[in-house]
């Protein structure tokens, strides 16, 4: 591992669906999958839960600790966490085994939220966010194991499971949390007590559901033969230069400029890391967490770009949907999150129905570009929205959107899998969980980028555009602009020289600064759409890979020995597949 130059990459074995030792049978789904399932599910819907509250409550919750200009670093430390534990806890599932990598991080996700719920200052609540983040290092095997333990023709339903369980966690975290703190901020506490005592739940769950039997690796390899395989160099490139390249572009616009010291060091230093990284993994190491066994078909390249893209589009909506309803529709923050919840209220809907189409058709690549088509007319729709519009465009284009979401999520994640060798579901999930993270960081500093540009820009010109054929003084066009941006009625009341047909002209001048600015940010979000379709059109469908074979079964007859199961053990290990050769 030491010298990268002494790999022999170009012995990478190939693995075909069809060299299983048996060919598939008809296995039934038993009791056991089921409940294990069902674990699997409640933590996703816990981990969800967690994220909406992360980003929904954060402004409430800093303005109650005192510093909203930190709120960011709230879903930040989650989303840090997840773009780098995924990978090389994919990976390390491969040797220990599934179970505990999920049980371990959703309870130390346990005392984080008790830490959030309990925090008295800015700091504070950003450690809670920090530890509770470590759950989502098992986001990945959260969606692996919902594949691997059920036939492979099924695993449409699999992946519509779970993300039906991440809809409905969206539901409930805008839908509590908004009513929570309605009328009393303070009452994000309550929130947080609720989501403690879902990831407690969702741990034993898990502990008692989950119980598969040990896999080949685990029962093969020593301890210093595990520690040994992992990809130590892999794994400490990726996680530092993720962690700092997330940190740059996070500071970037928030509040410094690209220039500035706070955004370039980081950035740059993990642009680097991340350029060894990925060298690393190409020219230095075959069997790595970007395991080159994973580039056999070209679906899963695509699938890598289609998530990446879907993760840009995403965070779009849930950084800019429901705080555009909330300022062009005039409403409050509550009805705002209303709008913002059909979003998954129908990604519940599509996704239970795209993975319904995909297991009786067998195609991968007409639902992905659906979803894409639906993605993209979502967001081109968004860029009619002006400041009369009202809130019904607001409701009909979420539901197009959910359209696209459901469609767009479970089957690139669907396509993924079904590229990779079955002995690489883990890694492979691991690799999309964290692209769409990178994804959804850099839409954020590009977002908020454009949109702050526009606002420097479009304000002081609609608003001055808009007073000053009134007669109000140019030199006090400035105190006006603060106190608009304020939303506060009686600071724009003092301001010299105004009156009220005046005040009406400004506040039409900022929306429509508004509707611009966030036009542009949907643009971004409608190109990122169009590449990611244009991807999608590239997908080879291959019928054959939906067949009865089970993975990784959890339902082994002890009794009787389940032969077909017993094979797809042994066969789903990398044990099983000649490993890369190295000098000696």
């Amino acid at each position: 591992m030491g010298n990268s130059k002494s790999t022999k990459v170009e012995n990478v074995p190939t693995f075909q669906h069809g060299d299983l030792a048996s060919p598939p049978t008809e296995s039934p789904v038993r009791i056991r999958t089921i409940i294990a399932i069902v674990a699997i599910n409640f933590a996703v819907f816990g981990q969800v839960v967690s994220l909406v509250g992360s980003g929904f409550l954060a402004q409430t919750m800093a303005g109650f600790l005192g510093d909203t200009s930190k709120a960011v670093w709230f879903s930040t430390s989650i989303t840090i966490a997840n773009i780098t534990l995924n990978p090389p806890i994919s990976q390390a599932a491969d040797f220990w085994g599934r179970k505990w990598f999920v049980v371990i991080p959703n309870a130390i996700a346990i005392p984080g939220c008790i830490i959030i719920s309990r925090a008295n200052n800015i700091g504070t609540a950003i450690a809670g966010f920090c530890i509770m983040g470590l759950a989502w290092g098992s986001q990945s095997l959260l969606f692996s194991v919902a594949s691997e333990i059920l036939p492979r023709k099924y695993r449409g339903i699999g992946q519509a499971s779970v993300n039906i369980s991440s809809g409905l966690g969206g539901i409930f975290g805008l839908l509590v949390g908004g009513a929570l703190i309605r009328q009393i901020p303070g009452h994000f506490r309550i929130f947080w007590y609720i989501t403690c005592g879902i990831y407690a739940v969702a741990t034993v769950g898990v502990l008692v559901g989950y119980n598969p039997p040990p896999r080949a690796l685990q029962k093969t390899m020593t301890s210093v033969q595990k520690l040994r395989a992992l990809d130590w160099v892999g794994i400490l490139l990726i996680t530092a230069g993720l962690t700092l390249f997330a940190v740059g572009l996070q500071f970037y616009g928030n509040p410094y400029s690209f220039s500035d010291a706070p955004v370039l060091a980081p950035f740059i230093s993990g642009l680097c890391l991340l350029i060894a990284f990925f060298l690393y993994e190409w020219l230095g190491r075959a069997d790595g967490l970007v395991h080159h066994g994973l580039f056999g078909d070209r679906n899963f390249a695509i699938a890598l770009f289609s998530v990446f893209t879907e993760g840009l589009s995403f965070l779009t909506s849930n950084s800019y949907f429901a705080f555009e309803v909330s300022v062009l529709a005039r409403v409050s923050l509550f009805d705002a999150a209303l709008h913002f919840s059909i979003l998954f209220f129908g990604a519940v809907i599509f996704a239970a129905l795209a993975g319904v189409l995909i297991t009786y058709t067998k195609l991968v690549r007409e639902p992905l570009v659906f979803g894409f088509v639906a993605l993209l007319a979502y967001n081109a729709c968004m860029n009619s929205i002006t400041p009369s519009s009202g809130t019904g465009p607001f409701w009909g284009f979420a539901v197009l959107g959910s359209i696209g979401q459901g469609f767009a999520l479970t089957t690139v994640t669907i396509v993924a899998q079904m590229s990779a060798p079955p002995e690489l579901i883990s890694v492979a999930t691991g690799l999309i969980i964290a692209t769409r993270s990178v994804g959804a960081t850099v839409a954020l500093a590009v977002n908020n980028v454009i949109y702050n540009n526009s606002m420097d820009k479009e304000v002081p010109s609609k608003v001055a555009g808009a007073v000053l054929p009134l007669g109000f003084p140019p030199k006090n066009l400035k105190d006006l602009i603060q106190a608009l941006l304020s939303n506060n009625a009686d600071l724009v009341a003092k301001v010299p020289g105004i009156t009220s047909e005046i005040s009406l002209a400004a506040q039409g001048g900022l929306y429509e600064a508004y509707s611009i600015s966030f036009r542009h940010v949907w643009i971004a979000a409608t190109c990122f759409c169009a590449a990611g379709l244009l991807s999608s059109l590239f997908l080879r469908n291959s019928k054959s890979d939906f067949n009865a074979h089970i993975d990784a079964p959890v339902d082994v007859d002890r009794k009787f020995g389940d032969a077909t199961s017993s094979k797809s053990i042994e066969h789903a290990e990398h044990a099983e597949i000649a490993p890369v050769e190295r000098a000696a």
